[in-house]
């Protein structure tokens, strides 16, 4: 192995350590760096919060009302109704919802009435909802296709 030569020996310059300046060369300072994190975290915390407890507090519809229809039932108008909703739920059936109707909601009791554009009654019954178990109405079948003689 060969040998190193002998090196002088070198000259050690050791700076004092000095704090860095409360501005830096922009103006900001490390207090208000640190008190932005700090908002920025707190924001962070209280909007995880408040989608966790809504989280919590939120029931979900389980059930469903689905009815389905043809171009000829255009117009059509579903209504739901039930004591525990404030308003009655309406639809319409038309092209754009390609001739049919959802509503989603909780378990219960609801009242189903369902009337062509001429005001004549198609459906009208109260219904039980499960959860799990959608209720279907399939108007193109309810209605009949040719005349009684």
């Amino acid at each position: 192995m060969p040998q190193q030569p002998d090196m002088p020996p070198q000259l050690r310059i050791v700076l004092r350590a000095t704090p860095t300046p409360w501005h830096s060369s922009n103006g900001i300072t490390r207090l208000s760096v640190f008190l932005g994190l700090t908002a920025a975290f707190g924001v962070f915390v209280v909007a995880a919060g408040v989608l966790y407890y809504r989280y919590l507090t939120v029931q979900p519809p389980t059930c469903s009302v689905w009815v389905m229809g043809d171009s000829t039932l255009d117009g059509t108008t579903i209504t739901v109704s039930s004591p525990s909703l404030e308003t009655p739920l309406r639809d319409t059936i038309q092209p754009v919802t390609r001739f049919s109707a959802r509503f989603f909601m909780n378990p219960g009791t609801y009242h189903i009435v369902i009337t062509d554009k001429d005001g004549k009654t198609l459906f009208d019954d109260r219904v039980d909802l499960y959860p799990s178990f959608p209720f279907g109405v399939d108007l193109t079948r309810s209605k009949p296709e040719t005349r009684p003689s």
